[in-house]
């Protein structure tokens, strides 16, 4: 459910306002209910018509022409392609927007720190440190792949990200959801 919440409030945040928006992977509806909710131009396509997208479609050859929206969200999809194709699917998504993307991916890293500390006045700190342990990723049918997974390292994913004319502006995880890595990225000029 926190995913849902970061995956909003970035949106918000790198495009003020965003005028249109590319939902990539319809997921359970949440985030489109929400984005649609507040008056966005929201777009959504997947490649699954029973989940009821605007455009059936596929992320490596979207029908849309270029720069037609100025922020995407891609929360959680593109680990169901082949990691061979992630840097295709970024390119393709970089083509259709102007400013930048939320991305979201599965973190399979372990924690191996997680400290939050509140005092009176001050805002909250938190601190979470995870480690790649190299775990082989096995093909569950739905994943191919995860970072923190062998040959799947944040610093290999972080590479792809900013070699498909993307600027990494921040990436994180958070303790309430540890198994979900953020990045926010805007376009290269």
């Amino acid at each position: 459910m926190f995913s849902y919440f970061f995956q909003i409030k970035e949106a918000l945040k790198l495009v003020n306002p965003p005028k249109r928006i590319l939902l990539i992977g319809v997921g359970d509806g949440v985030v489109p209910f929400y984005l649609k909710k507040i008056c966005f131009d929201l777009t959504t396509i997947d490649i699954d018509p029973d989940l009821k997208p605007d455009v059936v479609g596929d992320v490596l050859k979207m029908p849309f022409p270029d720069d037609a929206f100025d922020l995407a969200v891609c929360a959680e999809v593109l680990e169901h392609l082949p990691f061979e194709k992630f840097p295709a699917a970024l390119t393709e998504i970089g083509r259709v927007t102007k400013q930048g993307l939320i991305l979201s991916l599965p973190d399979k890293r372990s924690t191996l720190l997680d400290l939050r500390l509140k005092l009176p006045l001050i805002k909250q700190i938190d601190f979470f440190y995870k480690i790649d342990l190299r775990r082989a990723h096995v093909f569950d049918g739905q994943h191919y792949w995860e970072i923190g997974k062998k040959d799947y390292s944040l610093r290999k994913v972080i590479f792809e990200i900013e070699e498909t004319g993307f600027k990494l502006m921040r990436h994180y995880v958070k303790s309430q959801s540890p198994n979900i890595h953020f990045f926010v990225l805007g376009k290269k000029i």
